[in-house]
């Protein structure tokens, strides 16, 4: 847990206006306002972490039921930061549980980077 137990603000830039991608990332907030570690930054607030989605979700399949993802961490909380991770997957289960794996793995990278910047 991060010193003092308050969670860190995370912008979320996302692209994306077809309908899975948008379902895709509504989950992802959805994960992200859930965990316990991190947080979606307010309007205006200041964050040291921007998730931004670098495209569309990708079809794997015809149905449209499995798609892959790509995701970058970047410091600070505009979409244009340093580069500090990459999240990349597929997802061919329940878009929610694809949303709460891929926060989790946010999240564990966030609490490593917020202990060592301190």
């Amino acid at each position: 847990m991060l010193a003092g137990g308050a969670e860190v603000p995370v912008a979320f830039w996302r692209v994306g206006d077809d309908g899975l991608s948008m379902r895709f990332y509504h989950e992802v907030e959805r994960a992200l306002n859930d965990d316990q570690y991190i947080r979606e930054a307010s309007a205006g607030e200041s964050a040291p972490f921007a998730l931004h989605s670098e495209s569309n979700v990708l079809p794997l399949d015809r149905a449209g039921d499995a798609f892959s993802y790509r995701i970058i961490l970047r410091e600070g909380a505009s979409a244009h930061g340093v580069a500090l991770a990459r999240f990349e997957g597929n997802c061919s289960g329940l878009v929610s549980q694809c949303a709460d794996r891929l926060i989790a793995r946010v999240a564990k990278t966030v609490v490593s980077l917020s202990s060592t910047h301190r």
